[in-house]
């Protein structure tokens, strides 16, 4: 049996850094990005409810290894039940199309910092999302999220030997996930495909495999 270990690069940041970030219910005190403003003891708390959730936008798409979640304050309960989920575009909590990145379990109420690694790294992830899973009704507080995973992009895109594109228009010089560049041929060549436009995918690639050819 072949038994293949994926290693997360040696450098990761963390990319939730001063992100936007919503939760669930009426504000109770903190604003949500307060998870995310890197400041230790500037805190988010919900309200009391069942299953009270937190989730940040990392506006792009990132490969995410491990999730960092830190409370410093004794003062109310803090980490006891949690879930992770990781989704490219559902901003529903759970997502209906996300990946379970992992879970935290405690026996007693844990303040101090909770490290949990992506049970199958990298994950996919625009927006992620924190769910306190108790049977009963409690509130989520959390002091800094932090989020470490690097930013998918696709290479400059450069043609192939022998063919004959202009130089393309793109819609981000960095070409994230989604961005497009459009090209066309130089005089006397034609596109192999009707709108000339690449887009980068979530495995960091260009789609359209566009070619030009002599007319």
């Amino acid at each position: 049996m072949c038994v293949i270990h994926v290693v997360a690069p040696s450098v990761l940041q963390n990319v939730a850094l001063n992100m936007a970030a919503e939760r669930s219910g009426p504000s109770q005190s903190g604003a949500a990005r307060l998870a995310t403003d890197g400041i230790n003891n500037t805190c988010t708390v919900t309200n009391i409810e069942l299953h009270p959730w937190w989730r940040v936008d990392l506006v792009h798409l990132y490969t995410v290894w491990h999730v960092t979640v830190s409370n410093f304050e004794q003062q109310q309960p803090a980490l006891r039940d949690l879930a992770i989920w990781m989704s490219i575009n559902d901003t529903a909590v759970p997502p209906s199309d996300g990946s379970l990145c992992g879970t935290y379990s405690s026996p007693s109420w844990h303040v101090g910092v909770s490290h949990v690694t992506c049970v199958q790294p990298p994950v996919l992830a625009r927006y992620v999302s924190l769910i306190a899973h108790d049977k009963v009704e409690t509130k989520l507080r959390l002091c800094e999220v932090q989020v470490f995973g690097q930013l998918v992009t696709c290479p400059a895109f450069t043609p192939t030997v022998g063919e004959k594109y202009t130089e393309p228009t793109c819609t981000s010089e960095k070409k994230f996930y989604n961005d497009t560049c459009e090209v066309s041929c130089e005089l006397g060549y034609n596109l192999t495909s009707s709108d000339g436009v690449h887009k980068c995918t979530v495995n960091g690639t260009w789609s359209n495999n566009v070619t030009c050819e002599r007319t």
